[in-house]
């Protein structure tokens, strides 16, 4: 049976994603230095674990679009000196 902690926290997940994330973060912080009182289960595991991997996913997603940008701009660079442009340098130089 789920705790009427876990229960709410769940409930905040479908309703306030942000709120949800920063109630998770806390109980982490409680369990990090935990005392008798803190317990695992009124953790949103099954929540937290998803995000976690939409995470980690989504911080992939984006470091192969930087990189494409990049690579794009420094073939473009390359084979179309005529069309460089401003922004394709802020592109390769500050990604």
């Amino acid at each position: 049976m789920k705790s009427t902690k876990l229960q709410i926290l769940q409930t905040l997940y479908e309703q306030d994603f942000y709120a949800w994330v920063e109630q998770t973060a806390e109980l982490l912080r409680c369990l990090r230095r935990a005392t008798a009182t803190h317990h695992w289960d009124t953790l949103d595991l099954e929540h937290l674990i998803e995000e976690v991997v939409d995470l980690g996913k989504s911080q992939q997603r984006a470091l192969q679009s930087a990189l494409r940008l990049i690579l794009s701009h420094l073939l473009k660079w390359k084979y179309q000196p005529e069309r460089c442009s401003h922004s394709w340098q802020v592109t390769i130089i500050y990604p």
